[in-house]
């Protein structure tokens, strides 16, 4: 029986396959033999006890079939004889191998199997994919505020957007929009802070973003679509929700001092105040409608004003 093709993919000499002369890994030098079992790529192969590769995987002129004999009248006679393999070389054409173990300028031979063929072109071609993907990427990662300033002046921004100011601590982007007035309003904003967090704004109010943080400059024009693509009304659920959040988490700092006592002078109504404000807000987010809620309790955008004047 043949000995098989131990290079991965290939089904040379077996069942049902056509006869392909296979070459044993050489007793040569040992970094030969690291060469040639680098190059077939496959995972136990340094435990197999003999390794064997087909003629499919060398050049035709690394291979001698055939041998001149010097004949008396002067000519030379070419023999047939058993394959044999130069002895530097070295495995190639093998599908699933990393792109720097096989020369895209290497040429498949027509003798190549067809599937084999196929399949060398597809991980090739994922090779190659996966190269310039990581590629792309490592130049499109951000790690300071600075670096993103700068990638932005080169690739520019999408659809209408401004650079509205830049420094040390932020980076600020806007679009603006003509209002039913003729006059100049700003629809949305993004600020990007020095830790690069992010906040976005559409028609004045701060909303949610799928990304609290940026690392890559392509997601700098994702979340602008993500701002420009804002619909909800500024009166949702969602976005009554987020403010009240913002109230109460304002409220407990303003409540803290004031319970422990370090705030001097008679503050308890100022206590009180803030106490019930908090149990309205509280109960606000447990409701199950806005209509359960705006007719019982202050306004959101209220709140901010009612504090200063018990402050």
């Amino acid at each position: 029986m043949p000995n098989r093709c131990s290079a991965p993919g290939c089904r040379s000499n077996y069942a049902g396959e056509p006869y392909t002369p296979v070459f044993k890994l050489p007793n040569g030098p040992p970094d030969l033999v690291n060469r040639w079992l680098r190059a077939l790529c496959r995972e136990g192969i340094r435990d197999l006890k003999n390794v064997f590769v087909c003629s499919k995987h060398f050049l035709d002129e690394e291979i001698q079939t055939s041998f001149s004999i010097h004949q008396p009248d002067g000519t030379y006679l070419e023999v047939p004889a058993k394959p044999k393999l130069q002895k530097d070389a070295v495995p190639r054409f093998l599908p699933r191998c990393p792109l720097h173990l096989s020369s895209s300028s290497d040429t498949i031979p027509p003798r190549f199997d067809r599937s084999l063929r196929e399949q060398h072109l597809i991980d090739t071609a994922i090779n190659e994919s996966l190269l310039q993907y990581n590629q792309d990427k490592e130049l499109s990662q951000i790690t300071t505020l600075e670096y993103l300033v700068s990638k932005t002046k080169h690739s520019g921004l999408p659809n209408h957007w401004l650079v509205w100011s830049s420094d040390d601590n932020s980076f600020n982007l806007l679009k603006p929009s003509i209002t039913n007035n003729n006059l100049i309003a700003i629809r949305c904003s993004l600020t990007i802070t020095e830790t690069l967090h992010t906040m976005g704004f559409y028609e004045g109010i701060r909303i949610p973003l799928s990304l609290t943080q940026i690392n890559d400059i392509r997601q700098l024009n994702d979340l602008l679509k993500e701002i420009e693509n804002n619909s909800a009304p500024t009166n949702s659920p969602e976005t009554f929700q987020h403010h009240v959040r913002e109230a109460t988490g304002s409220i407990r700092k303003a409540i803290d001092p004031l319970s422990t006592g370090k705030e001097s002078g008679n503050q308890q109504p100022l206590l009180l105040s803030l106490q019930f404000i908090l149990c309205q807000l509280d109960n606000a987010l447990i409701a199950k409608t806005m209509s359960d809620t705006t007719s019982k309790l202050l306004s959101v955008p209220q709140i901010p004003a009612y504090l200063a004047s018990l402050l």
